[in-house]
């Protein structure tokens, strides 16, 4: 019995090193790469006016300020709120994935590589904030539910969803109380 109360409050202290510590300042250094990334959209527009459709530069740059400003909020259970609300509303998920095509759909490479680079920050946001145990026990398991394609186009679908959408869905308690 010792032994589990003391496994308990080693397990406690290491959660609080990681959601005070280690989560908020991994966020930080996501967040700087999306600031270089939202740069890189607009040093492109400039470079690349004729070529870059304001539509997919609004879209880009639109997605990237969204995950600058809810780094914190994509995590498993926005996910699956996400996966709620759109069976409860199938508008909901249409909208993120018309907006998602058309960003596949860009033409420039430069802006289809900043989309990828912006997929690997929000995919490593999503273990961040998930938290690497939380998922290395349940990943397997969404993975083989859903498949590995399937959970590779929501999360591309996930990063591009929209301010006023991703509000539809309630924050999780945790994600409520991080201040990044």
């Amino acid at each position: 019995m010792i032994t589990a109360i003391f496994i308990l409050i080693a397990l406690a202290a290491l959660h609080f090193v990681y959601e005070s510590i280690l989560a908020p300042s991994l966020r930080l250094s996501l967040r700087f790469k999306l600031f270089v990334l939202r740069d890189e959209v607009r040093q492109l527009k400039i470079d690349c006016a004729s070529s870059l459709s304001d539509g997919h530069f609004d879209f880009l740059q639109d997605s990237i300020n969204n995950l600058i400003s809810n780094l914190n909020r994509f995590d498993m259970a926005t996910f699956v709120g996400m996966e709620f609300e759109s069976k409860k509303d199938p508008s909901f998920l249409k909208s993120a994935e018309e907006r998602s095509r058309m960003l596949d759909d860009c033409n420039i490479p430069r802006a289809r590589e900043i989309r990828k680079q912006s997929l690997r920050i929000i995919s490593a946001a999503f273990f961040i904030n998930s938290g690497v145990l939380f998922l290395l026990i349940f990943a397997p398991i969404i993975t083989a539910i859903l498949g590995y394609a399937e959970v590779k186009r929501r999360i591309k679908i996930f990063a591009v969803i929209s301010d006023q959408d991703l509000k539809r869905i309630p924050p999780a308690e945790s994600a409520a109380a991080s201040p990044t």
